[in-house]
């Protein structure tokens, strides 16, 4: 999302980026050919740890910004980039959809000058945690709009890399260093199998692509799948947008990818342990391909269940262009501070 934000705001404006060893995030700054600054990375699942990183990339922003003196920031609830935004008075227009994570809201919304929500969470979700009403800006839509919207489908992107469009399914994992998963997760974790091997066994004919979130994970799913021959592995996908658009299912323990691709209308099934979230009912109330598992035990066959389901569903973006775009509204809002 903040890709095309980098794009809307580069011709006009010197934009510097940081980012921190989190994920794919290098990964795919470095494909993108976008310059940015390692500062920093991510804590990991243990409280220390999160708490060690928090202290250690505090100070290594302190000393970037000193340094170069910038004049705003845009970004996501980082609890880091806020605080010395606040301590420094540098004004601030910030991302969140994930009010979930109670720890970085808790951190980051209060020091927040301008939060652009998704209109389908409550703002209640969000002024518990120390922000004023007045300071949310709502959009109708949600975050995965900004990546979609635009998008020209290209199948060669896939082709590629072996991948036939519509004969591939797109697997996500959980990411155990969330704070939501901590406690019932390990570091290399997942119940992705629970879900993908009756679904492998009633479609053997397809590719299965998984994207693990660490390391280890990797590791104990190339363990779990030795000698499967329709299994691909993946650090990252670029450019994420087309290789959702071309495939038949997409399951995610969490929302990113399967809130994107049911925009797409390409099926799409959610694993997450905290239930339904309001981006997800949002979605399913409007129509679009998704279905939603709490606990994988609860229903192993919903990906089945699923391709059955939405056997009509062709990927689209007819619907998608109905909806209103966070990255419109954070220029909007740049542009009348910039004029103030």
């Amino acid at each position: 999302m903040l890709r095309s934000l980098y794009d809307r705001l580069a011709p006009d404006h010197e934009m510097k980026i940081t980012a921190r060893d989190f994920d794919s995030t290098y990964a795919l700054l470095n494909a993108w050919n976008k310059p940015y600054l390692q500062i920093g990375k991510h804590g990991g699942n243990t409280l220390i740890g999160k708490l060690r990183s928090y202290s250690d990339r505090l100070a290594k922003l302190i000393d970037f910004a000193e340094k170069e003196k910038p004049d705003f920031l845009f970004g996501l609830a980082t609890p880091e980039g806020l605080r010395v935004s606040f301590g420094l008075q540098i004004p601030n227009i910030i991302f969140n959809d994930e009010p979930r994570s109670v720890g970085v809201v808790k951190l980051s919304l209060p020091f927040a000058d301008h939060l652009i929500v998704p209109e389908p969470i409550p703002v209640e979700w969000f002024t518990q945690y120390g922000i004023a009403a007045e300071r949310i800006h709502r959009f109708h839509g949600i975050d995965e709009v900004a990546e979609t919207v635009n998008l020209t489908p290209d199948p060669s992107n896939v082709e590629k890399i072996g991948l036939v469009p519509e004969q591939y399914v797109i697997c996500r994992p959980e990411q155990p260093s969330a704070q939501y998963h901590m406690k019932s997760l390990g570091e290399g974790d997942t119940k992705l199998p629970l879900l993908l091997d009756p679904l492998i066994r009633e479609y053997s004919e397809l590719t299965y692509l998984i994207v693990p979130r660490n390391a280890s994970q990797r590791r104990n799913l190339e363990k779990h799948y030795k000698g499967a021959k329709n299994i691909k592995f993946l650090d990252y996908l670029d450019p994420i947008e087309q290789f959702l658009f071309h495939a038949k299912l997409v399951v995610c323990a969490g929302g990113s990818f399967v809130r994107q691709s049911a925009l797409m209308n390409v099926p799409s099934v959610e694993y997450f342990p905290l239930g339904v979230y309001p981006q997800e009912k949002f979605l399913m109330e409007n129509g679009f391909p998704l279905l939603h598992v709490a606990d994988p035990n609860d229903n192993l066959k919903i990906c089945i269940e699923a391709i059955e389901k939405f056997s009509h569903a062709h990927a689209s973006l007819d619907k998608v262009r109905g909806l209103e775009s966070p990255i419109d509204l954070a220029m909007s809002l740049f542009r009348r501070e910039s004029a103030a």
